[in-house]
């Protein structure tokens, strides 16, 4: 018996596109979705990093949070502008 035969040569597909669009272009249909995403995670990382300075937890700590949310937001916005 010989299983898979019929997939052989096929890569499982992208969640985004359509079938006959390049894997570049599907990425670049789902990069609002990416942005969105790590704009999230700055934000978080804002929010936690901004209660630990606050709360004087973990001062270190909470500025390294805050840093990492501002390379992130950074990031974005580089991502962001049209070419």
């Amino acid at each position: 018996m010989n299983r898979g035969a019929g997939r052989q040569g096929r890569s499982r597909p992208f969640p985004f596109g359509t079938a006959n669009q390049t894997e570049t272009e599907k990425i670049m249909q789902a990069s609002p979705i990416i942005l969105s995403i790590a704009m999230i995670a700055a934000l978080a990382l804002a929010l936690g990093g901004g209660r630990l300075i606050a709360t004087a937890q973990d001062r270190r700590r909470g500025v390294l949070m805050l840093v990492a949310a501002a390379v992130i937001v950074f990031n974005v916005v580089i991502w962001a502008m049209p070419v």
